[in-house]
């Protein structure tokens, strides 16, 4: 496949994730495709392979890290009320329980002690 059709279909694959991670976000959505286009607007001129390999590879990069770290917070019609809205792709890691009244350990003292 040439580099130029991988270009492309990376352009729009990009430009599917933005819309499809900031749906109803309407500045957030004309924010990230304005860096897309900027972006690949600036790497346009690029001819060496491997620099255009490595760009490919960012580019994928970051259509990953949107489809699974961004989440949406919403504000919801009633007074100081936010909903999260997951998508199914929005990789969910294990959280570690919070204990509010856990008692911690002094801090260490940050001072080497004398060998001998």
């Amino acid at each position: 496949m040439s580099s130029r059709k991988t270009v492309l279909e990376l352009y729009k694959r990009l430009n599917k994730i933005a819309k499809e991670v900031f749906d109803q976000d309407v500045r957030a959505l004309n924010q990230a495709q304005e860096k897309i286009r900027i972006e690949f607007r600036k790497n346009k001129d690029l001819e060496k392979q491997d620099e255009i390999d490595q760009k490919i590879k960012i580019g994928i990069d970051v259509g990953e890290i949107l489809k699974k770290q961004v989440v949406q917070i919403v504000k919801k019609p009633e007074v100081n009320v936010y909903e999260l809205k997951l998508r199914n792709s929005t990789e969910k890691l294990q959280n570690t329980i919070f204990k509010p009244n856990v008692e911690l350990p002094p801090p260490r003292s940050k001072k080497c002690k004398d060998p001998s």
